[in-house]
This record gives structure tokens, sequence and C-alpha cells, in this order.
């Protein structure tokens, strides 16, 4: 579901449709600022409601599968809020947007909350890596068909004053057959084991491992049993207050700041502005090009599902990570080198002249764009042009300050008698291409490798909680992505890249660190943590050697 909400909304603000519900005009470009904060409401919403002091009180109780239910019913009536917007009056369809995407935030944050972990814990050890994959495959599966219906509609009805719509209403359908979906499924064991469920928890244990060796499926419910007594025991009565001490924050902190890179290594920066992007370098195919990044990163996920289980997490992490730093600094030098962008914010005509012997049609509206308002009324007005006798009316061109840039000397920026910049076009084919490479490398790596190694290093009793404040920072800093970097690409251009090279430089030595989790039991990871912290969490510990813990001779020691 939050992969359609990504794919929907990358090509939606981009759509002339969208501008006649924020502004009231069709032709009327929204600001920066004003495409961010929409765009980060739902994320201001979700990490509010991602925090364990608000999602605990109900997560705890209703468990994995109810919330999940609940979460596709909610993101059906958001869908419809901005659905109904298209076929409203303005200003009364900013209102309701904004309402949308303010419900929208709290299925996102329950669902991103929710599915990792859920996906980890029925998964069998040796193929978790694949499974927790599924997460980021799954969602970026429906982030094409959304971004697919999204290019198709704007193609072919790009100057349909209410299309937004259709971007939209068949999401109401699918959040409603999720939730039909998970009223049919089960929760987890551990979930039921923690409630203190212990017969249900054997059940869909057994049910979940049906086929396999039922010695090692006890084998494996009387380890998870162990683990989760024996975390009881160190944590007591839990309280929020004992998440932020100990081994529970050395956790917290290592999850926070994999969510973080997560999100800062660049790439949802693509995924909400793609169009608008590919638009300055290849206009004609702008659209389809995003929906063919969206499939790289798709298949992407793919080959991580398939490739983590047989290399493990790190070094998958770290080779993606070192080939962003490629991708991102080879853009940004370019962009530093080759591709220029003028000073201030770059204009187009949005209504010539009603007055005077003025007039439009030298130009292509579409195309012409110029370096300042001045430059425009001097290409339609003249060199020694009189405001108020000609009545010409200009606005930004793009949110991100694009469509004036070009490569080469001065002789190709915009001007008033020529407002049409050169571009060469190796160099666009080259920043597309970079793009791809970074939708591909993150989908195989960063992307879904962090939310499936976080859900696997959180124990057992606390994992709802460290979860949700890692879910929260992910949407958190997922809102910073779609808001800062679109402002600063405003005023410096790709340059706004190098941040993007230096996190992802301190994401190789961040990953390199960490524990490898790859094929261990959950509670062995636990112990792995407890030695590279040299931090004791409980004093049970479990060989990765012998797991059967039905005997406290064969499979524990006491530290």
């Amino acid at each position: 579901m939050f992969g359609a909400e990504i794919g929907y909304w990358g090509v939606a603000n981009s759509m002339k449709s969208f501008n006649l519900i924020m502004k009231g005009n069709i032709e009327e470009e929204l600001s920066s600022n004003e495409v961010s904060l929409i765009s980060a409401s739902l994320y201001i919403s979700a990490t509010i409601f991602a925090l364990p002091p608000i999602s605990e009180r109900i997560l705890g109780v209703m468990g994995r599968r109810k919330i999940l239910m609940i979460s596709g019913l909610l993101f059906a009536v958001a869908y419809t809020l901005q659905g109904i917007a298209a076929n409203i009056s303005y200003p009364a369809s900013k209102a309701v947007m904004y309402t949308g995407r303010v419900l929208l935030g709290i299925p996102v944050a329950w669902s991103v909350l929710n599915s990792p972990a859920f996906l980890t814990e029925i998964a069998p050890a040796a193929h978790r890596g694949f499974i927790g994959g599924m997460f980021q495959f799954t969602l970026m599966l429906f982030l094409v068909l959304s971004n697919g219906v999204g290019w198709a509609i704007n193609t072919y009805h790009k100057n349909c004053p209410d299309c937004f719509q259709w971007t939209v209403w068949y999401l109401v359908v699918l959040g409603l057959i999720v939730a039909v979906v998970m009223y049919f499924s089960n929760d987890t064991p551990q979930f039921h084991l923690i409630n203190g469920n212990e017969k249900e928890a054997e059940n869909i244990l057994f049910h979940l491992r049906e086929g396999g060796d039922e010695k090692e499926t006890q084998k494996e419910f009387e380890l998870m049993k162990t683990d989760i007594a024996a975390e009881k025991k160190a944590l007591g009565e839990f309280s929020n207050k004992s998440l932020f001490q100990g081994f529970p924050l050395r956790i917290l902190l290592i999850a926070l700041f994999n969510q973080f890179l997560n999100q800062w290594v660049g790439m949802n920066f693509f995924n909400a502005f793609a169009p608008r992007i590919y638009g300055k370098f290849l206009p004609d195919m702008a659209d389809m090009l995003s929906f063919v990044s969206q499939i790289l990163q798709t298949i992407g996920a793919m080959v991580s599902a398939v490739l983590t289980n047989r290399f493990g997490r790190r070094p998958l992490l770290m080779i993606g990570g070192a080939t962003l730093v490629l991708a991102w600094g080879t853009m940004a030098l370019l962009g530093d080198t080759v591709i220029h962008i003028p000073a201030g914010r770059c204009q187009k005509i949005t209504a010539c002249p009603t007055i005077g012997n003025y007039t439009c049609d030298m130009l292509d509206l579409d195309d012409a764009v110029f370096a300042s308002k001045e430059m425009a009324f001097e290409s339609i007005c003249g060199i020694d042009y009189n405001a108020t006798a000609c009545d010409l009316t200009v606005g930004i061109s793009d949110a991100l300050n694009l469509n004036c840039i070009y490569t080469g000397d001065e002789a190709n920026a915009p001007t008033a008698s020529n407002p049409h910049p050169h571009f060469d076009i190796k160099y666009a084919y080259a920043m597309v291409g970079l793009a791809m490479s970074i939708f591909f490398i993150y989908g195989a790596t960063a992307g879904p490798i962090t939310w499936t190694y976080n859900a696997e290093i959180a124990p057992a009793n606390i994992r709802t909680q460290i979860l949700g404040y890692a879910a929260a920072c992910n949407l958190f800093f997922n809102g910073t992505m779609v808001y800062l970097p679109n402002i600063m690409v405003v005023y410096i251009g790709f340059n706004a890249f190098w941040i993007f090279v230096a996190i992802c430089a301190v994401g190789v030595g961040f990953w390199y660190w960490l524990v490898e989790t790859n094929g261990l039991p959950l509670e062995v990871v636990t112990q792995k943590w407890e030695e590279k912290l040299n931090c004791k969490y409980t004093d049970i510990h479990i060989t990765d050697i012998d797991t059967d813990s039905s005997n406290n001779d064969e499979g524990e020691e006491m530290a």
C-alpha cells in the first residue's frame, strides 16, 4: 500500500489537474515550498502515529494482523478524499487534498511499522532474507503499477482538468482488498507468546511450517519460548523508560541510524520527483522514464531477495553504499562542470498581453523559459517595455528550477530573443542513465535490507517498540527527503547531490561495522549483538551451533 502511494504521488504531483486542485488554475505551477509541504504533510502525520507512545497503545493490544486490516480501511478512506478533491472547486479542493494526505499518514505509519516485523517473525531463519525482502519487492511492485497508471493518464490526458482522480480510485479498492486478506490471516507466534497464548502460538507456528520437519519446528518453538521468557525476566514490566537504557538503547540507536541512511542515501528524492527531473533532460519521455526507473528498482528488490541469503546483509549494503557514492558523485560532478543553472528563478509566460500591440505568436509557450521576469517582459514587450502598458503575466516555470538549465557556455543559456536553452543530448542520457542506476542499486541494497535487518536485531519483547521508533525515524527523514532536497536543488542546483555522496560514504563504514545476521535464528542475533556491544541483555544465551532449548544443558548457557 505504501508502494502504491509513492508510485502514484511521484507522477500525480506533476499533473496539470493537480495544479487545479491546489491553485485553482490548471496552468499555475506550485512553488517548490508548496510541493514540498503537501508532500511532507503525509510524513509529518505518519511520524507522529508511528511513535510507540501512540502506536503501542493500539498495536501492542491488537497485534500485527488486526492493525494491518485497519490500515487497509484507512488507506481506502484517505484515497477517497484525495479522489473527491478533483471533483470540487478551489479552495475546498486544496483543503480536502491536505486532509486526505494527513489521514493517509496513519496507515502508512502502521503498515511500515508492522509489515517487516510480520514477515520476519513468520519466516524460517534459512529464508528470512528472501521473505523479508518481499516487503520491498511488493512495495516496488505496486509502486510500478501506480506509477504506470499515472504515466498513462498524464500521457494521453495531459490537459484534462480532473484526471488526477483516476490515479486514485483504484487504490481505494486496493486498500479494501488488503483489509479483507488480513481478516482471514493469522497473527505471528511471537505476538501470541508475548501475550501468554502459548497454545495458539504453537498451532500457528506448526501451521506456518506445515510440510517441514516437525522436530525442527518444535525446536524452533522451544527456542522462541526460552528467549521470550528470558527477555521478560530481564526487562520486568516493560516501560518506555527501559527502552532508553543499556542494551535496548544501543539497538534502538542502530535501528534509527539505519533508517536515516535508508532515506538520506537519496533515493526517495527521485521517487517523489522523477518526472519533474527527467522532464528537463528528455521532456517527451519524462513519465515513461520514471516508469522504467521504478521497474528497475523492482528488479533490484527481487535481486536483493535472492542474493541476501547467499551473500549476507553486510556485503550487499556495503557494495550498494559504495556504488551510490560513485553514481551521486558523478551526477554532482557533471553539475559542477558542464551543466549550468542561471541565477534566480526560471520563469514562463502564463498569460499573454491583452492590451497594446504585443503578441506571443512568435513563441512556443510550452517550451519558452526565461532566466528572470525582466527577460520575459523584454522578449514580448521590448527592451524599453512599460509594465503598465504591457500586461504580460509570468510565473515560475517548474518547482525544481530546472527548466532553464543548459550545458556548455553562456551562449546556450535562455535569452529574450531565444528563450530555449540548449542541453546537450549526451549529457541528458548520462544523467538519466546515472539516475536509473541509482534506482536499481537502491532497490537491491539499502532499500529492502535495512528494513529486514532492523526487524532481525530487535529483541522479541521490544520489537514493536524499537520498530515503532525506527519507522517514525524513517518517515520523518522521508518527509525531510521530499522537502529539503527539493528546495536545495532550487538554490544550489546539483551541488545538493554532494550531500548524498557524503552520507552514502558514512553508510559504507557503518554497514561494515554491523553484525551479520544471515542464517541466524533471531534469538542468536541478540547474543551476537551483546558480544559486539559488550553489553548484557539477558542471562540466557543460546548457541547458534545447537539451538535445542528444550534441554537447558544442551541449548542454553547462563551468562
